[in-house]
């Protein structure tokens, strides 16, 4: 990881931990066959089971198209733009559709084992941390 992804990361921590979040006004993400939403409905199903036109450089093979449903989506949706700009420097060494499938992975699993006692902050933070070890 270079020295301006380690201050992003460290900068959107901050963002977290101070809930800079709450004040994102932008729409729900959906870019690089990740969706994220407060809930799934008829379109999001139909656009589940479109084929990505994405070839998976790392494991040959067509990935498919993932939804987060959450009931922080725009908390989500807000890290996610943000890391878009911290991505933008480590590009070379992952495509965004493997980097957004992973943190769509992470986001789904975190919600599955914690849906209880989950916040925004710590749903944030779990993405974070795996953007984190994605960077290492």
């Amino acid at each position: 990881m270079n020295f301006e992804t380690r201050q992003a990361l460290d900068r959107l921590q901050q963002d977290i931990e101070s809930r800079i979040y709450e004040t994102f006004s932008g729409s729900e993400w959906e870019d690089y066959d990740v969706r994220v939403c407060i809930r799934e409905n008829d379109s999001i199903l139909r656009w589940r089971k479109l084929p990505s036109k994405q070839i998976n450089e790392y494991h040959n093979k067509q990935p498919h198209r993932r939804v987060v449903v959450t009931r922080f989506a725009r908390e989500l949706s807000w890290l996610f733009e943000r890391l878009r700009a911290v991505h933008v420097n480590e590009i070379e060494r992952r495509t965004n559709h493997d980097f957004y499938a992973e943190l769509a992975d992470t986001a789904n699993l975190f919600i599955q084992q914690h849906q209880a006692t989950m916040t925004a902050a710590t749903l944030l933070e779990a993405v974070l941390n795996r953007a984190r070890r994605i960077y290492r």
